[in-house]
């Protein structure tokens, strides 16, 4: 049984990687340049702190508070400087987390290795899908919400609610639908 488990993760994995492999070498675009490039909240990890005092900018204050997911963008500049190679890894990377988190969550609350399988393939394979892992400034906060949010389920279906609330802690402040999660338990 832990042996198909594994399997079916690696093939999640694999088939995420030859559908979206080609999005490694796409540049940044519409709102990435000035929420990424020209951030200069980024350019130093130091100002991290300073991150979770911020509204989220483009071009000036959205009234939104997504302090993680910056925090995410000044980690990869701290990587990559401003190349969107890495960034675009980051995105693919958090993109297959978050398909294989739906796998558990789906297996954990149908108890169907089967369902799991065909859900977490539509979820992580459907077009809409494609915009998350392409766009950073755009995606990259719903990436990281959905990655909290399912790892928040989960631990709430294993009874450990203190990991759960610390997940649902990481959702909110990545995107403002992790405040849905509750509805969701409801």
């Amino acid at each position: 049984v832990r042996k198909q488990l594994i399997y079916r993760l690696l093939f999640i994995t694999v088939l995420l990687l030859a559908v979206y492999g080609n999005t490694l070498n796409h540049g940044f675009v519409w709102d990435d340049h000035d929420v990424i490039v020209g951030n200069t909240q980024l350019e130093k990890l130091s100002n991290i702190p300073s991150l979770f005092l911020s509204e989220d900018r483009i071009e000036s204050a959205t009234g939104n508070y997504r302090p993680l997911t910056y925090i995410s963008f000044a980690i990869d500049r701290a990587i990559w400087g401003v190349n969107p190679v890495g960034f675009n890894i980051t995105n693919l990377l958090l993109h297959i987390l978050a398909a294989l988190l739906f796998y558990r969550v789906v297996a954990a609350l149908f108890n169907n290795e089967n369902l799991a399988l065909a859900a977490a393939l539509i979820f992580s394979l459907h077009p809409v899908a494609g915009e998350t892992v392409n766009f950073h400034s755009g995606g990259r906060n719903t990436l990281l919400c959905a990655c909290f949010v399912l790892l928040s389920l989960l631990f709430y279906t294993k009874d450990k609610r203190i990991a759960a609330a610390a997940c649902f802690a990481g959702a909110i402040f990545s995107k403002e639908f992790g405040l849905l999660l509750p509805a969701l338990l409801f």
